[in-house]
């Protein structure tokens, strides 16, 4: 059975766009599938405002995964991931980062 979570999504489709980015995380360099990755993010785009809602249990944690998977790809070998990654940060531009360093420190390329 499959459940929606408060997001109004279902939480396993969320778990597994997660793992995606763990798995890519964690990969040694040759065995990442950036395109696997690019999709992931192109997703968690499309649900942005779902994301940042006001109701949205995981709205607080935006920022660390930024931090983590987004901020990353802007000096990443592969054009799509860097412009996958402005289009992610373009959809999230009405994030407030709390840590004042990140939105600095974090997109020096």
């Amino acid at each position: 059975m499959l459940y929606k979570s408060e997001l109004g999504f279902n939480s396993w489709w969320l778990c597994s766009k997660l793992i995606t980015f763990s798995r890519y995380e964690q990969a040694p360099e040759n065995e990442k599938n950036p395109k696997e990755k690019e999709g992931a993010l192109r997703m968690i785009g499309t649900l942005a405002s779902i994301i940042l809602g006001k109701k949205s249990p995981i709205a607080d944690r935006v920022e660390y995964f930024f931090v983590r998977h987004v901020f990353p790809e802007f000096s990443s070998p592969h054009g799509y991931l860097r412009a996958r990654a402005c289009d992610v940060v373009d959809k999230f531009s009405d994030l407030e980062f709390k840590e004042e360093n990140v939105s600095h420190s974090e997109l020096t390329i």
